[in-house]
């Protein structure tokens, strides 16, 4: 069930490959950065502390408590990272605004300049609500896949998140500490199911 359901996902993540960087993307972040590096890194010390502890070979019969703790860490993050990708579509002007990327004005897909937008299709059919609805939708779908698995698998999940998410180019310069936070984080996930 899992495989299948990580199948539908990639199936609907393809409907976005589209996504590509227009240059009148406005930059100004609308997106408290700090508070989501604090967030992960703190998930992240968090799970590794209880990974160090799994195999420090010192922890007696507390093996099954120190596990679900790294679970619960492991589920913070994915967590904290999907409120970032949806922050991030919300508010970082790629999918909104006078010039964003799916925006009202120049943007691609609407509005005036819009490579679909103005006369043609009246700047709202493919106007940047409906856009980041759907970037949304897409988030959405990965992050509540994990409620209906019994063993949720946060790396592919987060994965799959933070490709969508270079893919629209929003993981660029002002993200690089999130980014960099996210791959230790990864190789932490690969470490833990490698040895438990």
């Amino acid at each position: 069930m899992k495989t299948a359901l990580f199948s539908i996902v990639i199936i609907i993540c393809a409907g976005f490959a589209s996504c590509q960087k227009d240059e009148n993307m406005n930059n100004n972040f609308d997106v408290d950065i700090n508070k989501y590096n604090a967030q992960l890194k703190s998930d992240y010390n968090s799970a590794l502390y209880n990974h160090n502890l799994l195999t420090s070979g010192n922890i007696g019969n507390n093996a099954s408590g120190y596990r679900t703790l790294f679970h619960k860490n492991d589920s913070l993050f994915s967590g904290h990272f999907y409120d970032f990708c949806i922050d991030m579509i919300q508010n970082s002007g790629m999918m909104s605004g006078i010039n964003g990327m799916m925006g009202t004005n120049y943007g691609m897909m609407s509005g005036n300049g819009g490579m679909m937008g103005g006369n043609m299709m009246n700047g709202s059919i493919m106007g940047s609500n409906v856009d980041m609805n759907r970037m949304k939708s897409y988030m959405d779908s990965l992050h509540n896949s994990n409620r209906i698995v019994l063993n949720s698998d946060y790396f592919k999940t987060d994965s799959l998140m933070f490709y969508q998410m270079n893919l629209c180019k929003m993981m660029i310069a002002q993200t690089d500490s999130v980014t960099a936070i996210f791959n230790r984080m990864q190789l932490l996930r690969k470490n833990h199911s490698q040895q438990h």
